[in-house]
């Protein structure tokens, strides 16, 4: 977490504080993910086998994670991961632990309408990528930090 900008570890910690008080159990299996990985995961998805799902449709630097403010979750049932939950158990141990998140201010990309994620949380979506790349002077494709 604490790759991620001081504000948004901090509410990111605060959020995992209360989901461990209340029992779940999760992994965090992405903050920042810099430029050129995140061209990498891109361009993988594009050598793919006809009708295989891409790994991402973000380049570098259209994705929040780039800038610090996104993290990637994925709780655990019995010690394994529920990435695609069916149960109402499953979607009651996922709610619960988004709900933590939503109360520090990170938004759900489950609930969003253009792109929906289980795993990813945002924090701070009132600012457009357009604008954070702009005030960092990057381009979208560009690796360098």
């Amino acid at each position: 977490l604490d790759s991620l900008l001081p504000e948004v570890a901090e509410a990111a910690k605060r959020a995992k504080a209360n989901w461990e008080k209340a029992g779940f159990k999760v992994l965090i299996t992405q903050t920042y993910r810099s430029p050129k990985e995140q061209e990498q995961l891109y361009l993988k998805g594009r050598q793919g086998k006809l009708g295989e799902k891409p790994v991402t449709n973000a380049r570098a630097w259209q994705s929040y994670h780039q800038f610090r403010l996104a993290i990637d979750i994925v709780p655990l049932l019995r010690g394994q991961p529920i990435w695609n939950p069916r149960t109402n158990e499953e979607w009651t141990i996922w709610n619960g632990v988004a709900a933590f998140l939503k109360s520090e201010g990170f938004s759900w990309s489950k609930e969003w309408k253009n792109f929906v994620e289980l795993a990813h949380f945002q924090w701070g979506t009132e600012i457009s990528l357009t604008d954070l790349r702009k005030q960092y002077g990057v381009k979208i494709g560009q690796t360098k930090e």
